[in-house]
């Protein structure tokens, strides 16, 4: 099992940056890759669709389940066919936002595991890192 975390201050206030981070639908707005978002609801146990373009793969999705939701707090999902997952943790921070956010995988099928082996730390250290500066710029414009 890979995991990766990070914090960082975003000059936003907390509602502002939890629109972002809480809604799906506004991903392809700052989230690294993600082109589309498909689903009716976005609450504790829905699920969803993300496409994205993966540099070697193309098109990809992602089905992804809403584990957790504490309203301008924290967002917990993961993805139902690889194990891949993603959690937010957000605080107001004097009219900014300070964010913890931990991306990884407990990869469920083998070729899961062997990208998870090989490859895991690196790839969700990248997506992190882009992910953060993706949401600075959202959150800024």
């Amino acid at each position: 099992m890979s995991a990766v975390q990070q914090q960082a201050l975003v000059g936003a206030p907390l509602s502002s940056v939890w629109k972002l981070v809480a809604d799906p639908r506004r991903y392809p707005d700052w989230f690294p890759r993600v082109v589309e978002v498909e689903g009716q609801r976005f609450e504790e146990g829905a699920e969803f669709v993300q496409v994205c373009r993966q540099p070697l793969q193309g098109r990809s999705e992602a089905h992804f389940l809403i584990d957790e939701i504490n309203e301008l707090r924290e967002l917990r999902m993961h993805c139902t066919t690889s194990g891949m997952f993603v959690h937010w943790q957000l605080t107001d921070a004097g009219g900014g936002t300070f964010l913890s956010a931990e991306f990884g995988m407990s990869p469920l099928r083998r070729v899961d595991k062997l990208f998870d082996a090989v490859m895991g730390a690196r790839f969700f250290r990248r997506w992190l890192d882009e992910a953060i500066d993706g949401l600075k710029q959202a959150a800024a414009g």
